[in-house]
């Protein structure tokens, strides 16, 4: 549910259209309060006063009245829950982007945080990959600490939601808990780290920004463009590692990954219509080679997500598509043509997603006359499957229990 709410502040704030789907927005975010009036984590959960209060917004951006009943039980679920000063630092910075909250109240994410090496006990590199991709836009926002408007205008003060405030008139509200507090509840975790905020001398965090800055003039050439990964090719790139250490094969091992990308845009004159009545799947293969012993080495995840979004780069070329159909088309059936090496571990493995594996038009299944179950190939409930890389013999595919060996690896 808050992922809806919060789409709901992006439109807001980027000044598009909520009109046209506010209905439809309204109805499911309603369809998921509980009867005491509150939304929890989870369908069926408890009431939570952050949820309740995403909720609570975006429904009154969408327009629904704050005087009718299921508003009602709303704000009388968030008062008692302590209110708007109650909520998670994600909800804090949600509503100081529209004014509701302090930007002072908000724990500080200093964009410093990507200046720390990989040697540091806490840099960007210690969280995993789903959670750089929100750290990183966090500490953007709030470095800037921008203000966007509301259904009632734009301000740094804003009482858009003054109903939810127990007090409506301090909404300076700190976060963590004052360090004599955290000294007499004997939380020393919190305290080493209060302390650690409060000391930490500001000619280091120069220091730090020197030396990130010389490391980038030296790895990247001037003026060349930063290089892009996907969300999918952090994925490959852990998946690739993850089973490559289940496998354990030889340091010197080749890898080969077969990536998978969409053709739609490379040949209009074969989908003059884009998606429309389109059955079938149409995307091409990208093949990318590794050895073993850089992919353990890869603790980032850095070589081989860059190295995969290469031959992307590469192979993505209606003259590339169509060389390589032409050799495939010859050896169809026959050897493969050589690629890589006699020893090579081939993996085939992609966020097929990603290549709108799934976009598919299913109308003429539904259309077109059906078989009877006597006449299917196989009974109901028994699909068939065909893996159409098996039809180019001569690439060295491995048939083991590579989910057993990935689960042992993972659990170690």
């Amino acid at each position: 549910m808050s992922v809806t709410a919060e789409y709901i502040f992006l439109r807001q704030a980027l000044g598009l259209d909520l009109k046209a789907e506010a209905a439809a927005y309204c109805r499911y975010l309603l369809s998921q309060q509980n009867s005491d009036g509150s939304w929890g984590l989870a369908p069926e959960y408890p009431g939570d006063v952050s949820t309740s209060t995403e909720a609570y917004l975006a429904l009154k951006i969408l327009g629904t009245s704050p005087h009718i009943p299921v508003m009602q039980r709303a704000r009388a679920f968030m008062l008692k829950s302590g209110g708007i000063a109650r909520v998670r630092v994600f909800t804090r910075i949600f509503l100081a982007t529209f004014g509701l909250f302090p930007w002072r109240a908000v724990p500080e994410l200093p964009v410093e945080l990507m200046l720390l090496s990989s040697i540091c006990p806490i840099n960007i590199y210690k969280f995993a990959s789903w959670a750089r991709g929100t750290i990183a836009p966090l500490l953007i926002i709030c470095h800037h600490q921008p203000v966007y408007s509301l259904p009632n205008g734009k301000s740094t003060s804003n009482d858009y939601l003054d109903e939810l405030w127990l007090d409506c008139t301090n909404k300076n509200v700190p976060y963590g808990l004052p360090l004599w507090e955290l000294m007499s509840q004997r939380e020393f975790a919190g305290l080493a780290f209060g302390v650690l905020d409060i000391r930490l001398p500001g000619r280091c965090v120069d220091r730090m920004r020197k030396t990130v800055l010389q490391e980038l003039a030296v790895t990247a050439p001037k003026g060349a463009k930063m290089p892009f990964l996907s969300e999918g090719d952090v994925v490959v790139a852990w998946w690739v590692r993850t089973m490559t250490k289940a496998l354990k094969p030889a340091p010197d091992r080749t890898i080969m990954v077969m990536n998978v990308f969409n053709v739609w845009n490379l040949f209009p004159e074969w989908f003059p219509n884009g998606a429309a009545g389109l059955i079938g799947i149409s995307f091409f293969y990208s093949y990318t080679l590794l050895v073993a012993r850089n992919i353990l080495q890869d603790i980032s995840l850095n070589y081989v997500a860059s190295t995969n979004r290469k031959a992307l780069v590469e192979h993505r070329t209606k003259q590339q598509v169509e060389a390589m159909t032409a050799i495939q088309r010859g050896n169809f059936m026959r050897a493969a043509p050589m690629v890589g090496d006699s020893k090579m571990l081939f993996m085939a493995a992609t966020n097929q997603h990603k290549a709108r594996y799934f976009e598919t038009d299913w109308s003429e299944a539904v259309i077109a006359p059906g078989v009877p179950l006597s006449g299917r190939p196989h009974a109901l409930g028994r699909p068939s499957y065909i893996n159409d890389i098996e039809y180019c013999r001569g690439y060295p595919t491995r048939n083991i229990e590579l989910m057993d060996l990935i689960e042992t690896e993972m659990r170690n």
